[in-house]
């Protein structure tokens, strides 16, 4: 089901690409391999601009769907991919980058990956 605001149609797209909101979940997805390429180079602080980054497109991609109505299966579909993908390497990102604060912390750092085992 799509929301829409008052005196707009529902445009539903089941298995339609949905433009905008999907490329900015693209990026994410496809970010993935450059992070983890990123994070075994060792390069802390560049990976320290690009973690941030690649995060807010978490928040950005949900934002331009429902604002230019472009939510669709699909694009929930790819968002869960991506969201799996990120999150659930983060903790390995973080292990390789700072191993020192990683062994303190590996509980906090490895808790977005805890309902995917549960």
């Amino acid at each position: 089901m799509v929301t829409r605001a008052p005196g707009k149609t529902a445009r539903t797209r089941p298995l339609a690409w949905c433009g905008l909101a999907c490329a900015v979940t693209l990026t994410r997805l496809l970010a993935v391999p450059g992070l983890y390429m990123v994070a075994w180079s060792g390069l802390r602080e560049t990976f320290s601009v690009l973690f941030p980054l690649v995060a807010l497109t978490d928040a950005v991609d949900g934002w331009l769907a429902r604002r230019l109505y472009q939510q669709s299966d699909a694009g929930r579909r790819l968002d869960s991919v991506a969201d799996a993908a990120f999150f659930y390497s983060a903790p390995l990102w973080f292990w390789r980058l700072v191993p020192e604060t990683a062994s303190t912390w590996w509980p906090w750092i490895a808790m977005p990956a805890v309902p995917f085992f549960a």
